[in-house]
């Protein structure tokens, strides 16, 4: 039953209701009144999946006793930077399958450190590329987080707070590498495990890199659960870009070779000349996919990507046009003097016999 409020609408549902399930619900609403619950409910689970919710959801009190909520798939792009103020006893959010990429690259650390009662926040399938480093910096209590099944290409953002946390998904992503520095803090997260209780991370089915630069993280995947108290979900079907363009299995790569290989990259200097020495090409054929961001000067003096295939041909500057125009012109140059001299020899000896025969 709706009552109208000073604020808004309250709700009355029941004070001995404990799980409402609302699946395929139509509630259309303007945004900029808060939907008030009776506060003598005991609501605990709300599960509004598949429902059709306005894009810009309002503000929702009186839920105190909440720990389940799941506005899954309900066409939600937005939420109050105050939602989560509201529910003081919440564990479990899903959001699941919503167009929030957009909300998501703009919020900080109050939007989900305003709830530090939440273990399990589930972020699959909602068109994100970017979360924010702070953004689960105040979330003390998360043990479960799922971001897996968008777009997000690094993971860049600090859970050194979170020592609760237990599994990591990032599946499904276009995770390509991950710094040394999250690598560190993760790290330190999993030592924090005791009684067999690892770290479990799930990075399958990503773009990860094996090149030149990336080698801190293979030797990362690649170590035992032993020494690190972190469990790498299906690590062996993971899958890795190498520096020679072909895709290998992670398990496969061995670090040392890797490391042997890129070091031709130190003899590069960016703008030179395209290097002409047979031996060194042959090596950067080897890393030509690291070579992303290197150019140099080909055998026309004009700056190319290394990257390209083949390697840019090499600076010579007997082949470039400006060398080899000057030489024909001065071949035909040198011809069409030989020429005149002959002829002027030639005329001179023929003035010499003619008084001769006179005579």
């Amino acid at each position: 039953m709706w009552q109208k409020t000073e604020f808004g609408r309250t709700l009355k549902i029941g004070s001995n209701l404990l799980k409402l399930v609302a699946n395929g619900l139509s509630l259309f609403m303007k945004a900029d009144k808060p939907l008030c619950i009776q506060e003598d409910n005991k609501l605990v689970h709300l599960d509004l999946t598949r429902s059709q919710l306005p894009g810009s959801v309002p503000v929702m009190t009186g839920f105190k006793k909440l720990e389940f909520l799941s506005p899954d798939n309900t066409g939600i792009k937005e939420l109050p930077s105050t939602f989560l103020q509201h529910y003081p006893a919440l564990k479990v959010l899903k959001l699941n399958k919503l167009d929030i990429g957009n909300f998501i690259k703009n919020i900080d650390e109050n939007f989900f450190g305003s709830c530090p009662t939440l273990e399990a926040i589930y972020l699959a399938n909602d068109n994100l590329t970017k979360i924010p480093t702070t953004m689960f910096s105040h979330s003390i209590n998360l043990q479960y987080l799922d971001l897996s099944e968008n777009y997000l290409h690094n993971l860049d953002f600090n859970l050194r707070n979170s020592t609760k946390l237990h599994i990591l998904n990032l599946s499904h992503n276009n995770i390509e590498g991950i710094i040394q520095k999250r690598i560190n803090h993760l790290t330190e997260l999993a030592s924090r495990k005791t009684g067999g209780n690892n770290l479990v991370i799930d990075l399958s089915y990503n773009r990860l890199h094996c090149l030149c630069n990336s080698t801190h993280l293979i030797t990362w995947l690649q170590h035992s659960p032993a020494d690190t108290n972190i469990t790498f979900t299906n690590i062996d079907h993971y899958t890795c870009l190498y520096s020679n363009g072909s895709i290998v299995r992670v398990s496969e790569v061995i670090v040392s070779e890797v490391e042997q290989q890129c070091s031709v990259m130190e003899t590069l200097v960016n703008g030179s000349n395209c290097n002409c020495d047979e031996e060194q090409r042959k090596h950067l054929q080897q890393v030509w996919v690291s070579l992303k961001g290197f150019f140099c000067k080909n055998d026309a003096g004009i700056l190319v990507a290394m990257k390209n295939q083949p390697l840019p041909s090499c600076f010579n500057p007997y082949r470039r046009a400006s060398f080899i125009a000057s030489i024909v012109i001065g071949g035909i140059l040198g011809i069409a003097m030989f020429i005149a001299v002959g002829l002027l020899i030639y005329h001179r000896n023929t003035r010499q016999v003619r008084p001769v025969r006179s005579c």
